[in-house]
């Protein structure tokens, strides 16, 4: 319905607004149907803007009918939160949040940071999506915000979206996601990225062989194939690290010997071994850090998230 509204003429919108709000029920329906209207009012404003102070006044004597009632307005409060930010207006979107804050019923703050999260995300405002989600303190709804934002970065910033996931502590949640963003072309061109996200994969073997066929079937050039056989030829050979060969690499007889090209070539695959090495390794320095005695059990999770973040 609200897709429909927002294709009427200047003049009906009032009026259908008018129209869903003298028949809406407080008590059942400030969530379900005039939530969705604000949120509608935004887009309304962003395809007219001539038309912005109408549809501000309108929302305005909206949400000052739920003055008298706070549970009508915690509900409708992620919706007004990203109605306002949508206007940039930060005074009403803390406003909002505050209205929805409640310690007896701490799910309504979480709701409205959620909301705001997924509208900045879809903006590509990662920046303020992250620190949003730094605010959640319920594990569940950090984890939906975590999977709202990477697969919003997947195509701009695939490496950096599938080390998002890392922080996501619901490992059917993570999975399910790392599944998703192994389907985006840009994931794909990526291979630390990549490998990230088999990470979570791996608990699964049956599970993580379908989707190594998956994406290698989807990709009749063969770069999939090509990145996957690379990181774990790399992964399972012996000998020195990347990390110490790129040391050696510069050493200066090596410049003597090998074309300038062919070296630069050369290192730039070793660096990307590198970050890939140490990726990978943090769980097993972490280990390692438990056997010597040198790091506490219960201090194991949250060192491997700074590390990995």
């Amino acid at each position: 319905w609200c897709t429909s509204v927002l294709e009427l003429g200047t003049e009906d919108i009032e009026r259908s607004f008018n129209l869903a709000a003298a028949n809406l029920d407080i008590a059942r329906e400030t969530e379900v149907v005039l939530g969705p209207l604000i949120v509608a009012s935004s887009s309304w404003i962003e395809l007219h803007p001539s038309e912005k102070q109408h549809v501000l006044s309108w929302v305005h004597t909206q949400l000052q009918l739920l003055e008298e009632d706070p549970e009508a307005q915690r509900q409708i409060a992620p919706s007004a939160a990203v109605f306002f930010a949508s206007l940039n207006d930060k005074e009403q979107v803390n406003v909002w949040l505050a209205k929805a804050t409640d310690e007896r019923a701490p799910l309504w703050r979480e709701k409205v940071l959620l909301a705001l999260v997924a509208f900045y995300a879809k903006k590509q405002v990662f920046s303020e999506a992250r620190r949003l989600i730094s605010e959640i303190r319920i594990e569940d709804q950090k984890d939906k915000a975590i999977v709202e934002t990477a697969s919003a970065m997947a195509q701009l910033h695939p490496v950096d979206a599938a080390f998002l996931l890392d922080d996501v502590k619901d490992l059917n949640l993570s999975s399910a996601a790392a599944r998703q963003l192994l389907e985006i072309p840009e994931v794909l061109s990526q291979p630390q990225g990549i490998y990230q996200l088999l990470l979570h994969l791996q608990g699964d073997p049956e599970e993580l062989a379908s989707c190594l066929e998956a994406m290698i079937h989807k990709d009749p050039e063969g770069k999939v194939a090509d990145a996957v056989s690379s990181l774990f030829v790399h992964q399972a050979s012996s000998g020195p690290s990347a990390s110490v060969l790129l040391e050696l690499c510069k050493h200066p007889a090596i410049a003597e010997f090998i074309p300038k090209r062919a070296l630069d070539n050369y290192i730039s695959g070793l660096e990307e071994r590198a970050q890939i090495e140490l990726a990978s390794s943090v769980s097993h320095l972490v280990d390692d850090l438990q056997k010597q005695d040198v790091l506490k059990a219960e201090y194991a999770a949250e060192l491997t998230a700074m590390m990995q973040g």
